[in-house]
């Protein structure tokens, strides 16, 4: 469920997509957004973006299409976003987050941890008891912090 202010803005950039003023995004239109907000796609990679989003095969993204799409993208970037983060922690990039990466990441924001502040971010949030944190236990760390 989106709010009413951010449908609003949503339909504002619908319209500000919609050049041609007809009610769709064409992929021309799409891929003048595209090179004008900097991403440079293809137009293998425009497609692709239409076939995804274009649910009624006309090759033609209407504004149910871009909501929809908008309200998928915006979770993606949520766990994207999530993931970043884990990488920022995961410091060695094995993908856990052991002790070793926990005061190293702490310590390169300026932040160090105490051992006490360390064992009770391992005891409280390694779910599984293996001494690291997994991405999923990160995760559910996060979003239970309300960080997303």
């Amino acid at each position: 469920m989106l709010a009413p202010s951010e449908i609003e803005a949503l339909n504002e950039q619908f319209k500000v997509l919609d050049t041609e003023n007809t009610g769709f995004i064409d992929a021309n239109e799409l891929a003048s957004a595209m090179k004008s907000s900097k991403l440079n796609l293809s137009d293998r990679e425009v497609d692709v973006i239409m076939n995804e989003v274009d649910y009624a095969g006309n090759q033609k993204i209407n504004y149910s299409e871009f909501l929809a799409a908008t309200c998928v993208a915006r979770d993606f970037l949520t766990e994207a976003k999530l993931m970043t983060l884990f990488r920022t922690f995961d410091t060695d990039g094995s993908n856990v987050i052991t002790r070793d990466n926990l005061i190293e990441a702490f310590e390169n924001m300026g932040n160090p941890l105490t051992e006490q502040e360390l064992n009770s971010i391992i005891e409280k949030h390694d779910v599984k008891n293996d001494g690291v944190l997994s991405y999923e236990e990160f995760k559910e760390m996060m979003v239970g912090a309300g960080i997303q």
